[in-house]
C-alpha cells in the first residue's frame, strides 16, 4: 500500500490520513515539505527558521487533518497553515539575510526548479502583502480564490492586491531592465559593441 501511495491524489490522501493512515499523511509531507520551504524562506530569510515554520505547519496540519475538507484543495489548506503560522511567529523572529549555508540549503531544494531568483529579489522589495500574492500566484500556481483563501481576504480583495501588485511589479521590471541597460553601455564591453557599430 505505501509504494501505491504515490498515485493517489492529494485529497485522497488526506482521506486517508484523516482515517489514521499515517502513511498517507507522509507522502503529503513529502510532496510540500519542498514548496512550504521556499516560500517560508522567502518570507524569513532564514533556512532554519523556514524549517521550524514547515514543522510547525506540518504538526498543526497532522493534528487537525480530520478537519480537512476533501473536496477542498489540500495545497491550499497547508499553505494556509503554514502563512498563519508565519504571521503569528513573525515578531519571534528578525528578518536577516540569508547565510551561506541557508543559501545552500535552498539552493538544493531548487536546483531542479528554474525559479528566476533575480525576479523574486525584485518582487521582495515591493512588501510582505504585494510579494506573497504574486508568489502564491506564479510560483504556487494558486487561483484567485486559492490565493484568498490563504492571505485570509475576500475573492476581490485578493484580486485588487494582486492587481496592484502586477502594476507596481511591472514598473520595478522596466527600470530594472533601463538599469541593466545602462550598465551595459557604461561597461568596456558596451562601449567595444558602440564602437562596432559604428
Amino acid at each position: 500500500m505505501h509504494n501505491n501511495l504515490k498515485n493517489f491524489g492529494d485529497s485522497t490522501l488526506a482521506r486517508f490520513a484523516s482515517n489514521g493512515n499515517r502513511a498517507a499523511f507522509d507522502e503529503l509531507a513529502a510532496r510540500f515539505t519542498g514548496q512550504l520551504l521556499i516560500f517560508a524562506s522567502s518570507k524569513t530569510n532564514n533556512y532554519h527558521d523556514a524549517e521550524d515554520i514547515v514543522q510547525e505547519t506540518m504538526m498543526k496540519a497532522y493534528k487537525n487533518i480530520e478537519n480537512f475538507n476533501c473536496k477542498s484543495s489540500f495545497k491550499t489548506w497547508i499553505f494556509t497553515i503554514a502563512y498563519r503560522t508565519l504571521v503569528s511567529n513573525a515578531r519571534k523572529m528578525r528578518p536577516a539575510l540569508l547565510n551561506e549555508e541557508s543559501q545552500q540549503n535552498l539552493e538544493i531544494i531548487e536546483e531542479n526548479d528554474e525559479d528566476f531568483g533575480w525576479v523574486w529579489e525584485i518582487a521582495r522589495k515591493l512588501g510582505q502583502e504585494s510579494f506573497t500574492v504574486l508568489w502564491l500566484k506564479y510560483k504556487q500556481e494558486m487561483s484567485i480564490s486559492q490565493i484568498a483563501k490563504v492571505i485570509g481576504k475576500t475573492n476581490a480583495a485578493a484580486r485588487v492586491m494582486l492587481y496592484r501588485s502586477r502594476k507596481k511589479m511591472a514598473k520595478k521590471l522596466y527600470l530594472e531592465r533601463e538599469n541593466r541597460q545602462n550598465s551595459f553601455f557604461r561597461s568596456d564591453e558596451g562601449m567595444s559593441f558602440e564602437r562596432a557599430k559604428l
